[in-house]
């Protein structure tokens, strides 16, 4: 009999630590402690793209955040890439990713 007095123990031990971290979690995400965390998974850079102005951006749009407020983040283009844009790529690997110019292409 006192080894299932010792097995209730153990549970109620184990069911009490779970609902502390849960309860924990739960005062973070309700006083916005948890941004912390996830402070720059919202980055444009983080994403792969370059924060440019409204009308430079010659890849595609998106709603990733940049510093400033009047940027735009621009995904798919050659910088963000880690390329370059040129008319010709000499045998070098080309990247699907936009250049400014239409006949340019994207080298590596």
């Amino acid at each position: 009999m006192q080894n299932k007095k010792a097995d209730m123990t153990i549970q109620v031990v184990v069911m009490a630590a779970l609902a502390l971290i849960f309860l924990i979690i739960v005062a973070f995400v309700m006083t916005g402690k948890i941004k912390i965390f996830s402070k720059h998974l919202g980055d444009c850079e983080n994403k792969g793209g370059i924060c440019v102005s409204e009308g430079s951006c010659y890849g595609t749009k998106s709603s990733f955040s940049c510093a400033e407020e009047t940027d735009v983040c621009c995904l798919n283009t050659c910088e963000a890439k880690g390329g370059r844009c040129a008319d010709s790529c000499d045998g070098e690997e080309i990247y699907f990713a936009a250049c400014k110019e239409d006949d340019q292409s994207c080298c590596k």
